[in-house]
């Protein structure tokens, strides 16, 4: 469970660096994202939150365990939230090859990942 928590929180933390790129395409940290081939700061990002998706799934803590904490249907609830963050994800790589994705899709990626993080989190810290 904390290894998924470790992948997730990576893929959180290059997220917030690729949002900025997004935002302010001239900053210093968008020159810094330029030095690798075009999106391979995005295929490390989605490699990282597949990795931790899959490490919640493998990991998940016993119902039971997580019964006992009152969270008993906290692990799924965030395998299904980060599994629609992937999905949109993949929408938003596969709109990013012609043109810029819009906001609207990057909101809801990021507002997904954000969720599941969260009850992540809660998990880890009431199991």
């Amino acid at each position: 469970m904390i290894s998924a928590l470790l992948f997730i929180i990576l893929a959180s933390a290059l997220g917030v660096y690729l949002a900025l790129d997004y935002l302010a395409p001239d900053s210093r940290a968008a020159v810094l994202l330029k030095s690798l081939p075009r999106g391979g700061y995005g295929l490390i990002h989605a490699s990282l939150g597949a990795a931790g998706l899959v490490l919640l799934i493998a990991n998940a803590p016993a119902k039971a365990i997580l019964a006992r904490a009152g969270v008993s249907g906290f692990a799924s609830l965030a395998e299904w939230i980060f599994g629609i963050a992937l999905l949109l994800g993949g929408v938003v790589a596969l709109i990013g090859v012609r043109r810029r994705p819009p906001g609207l899709v990057i909101a809801l990626h990021a507002a997904a990942a954000i969720a599941g993080l969260t009850v992540l989190l809660a998990i880890v810290g009431l199991a």
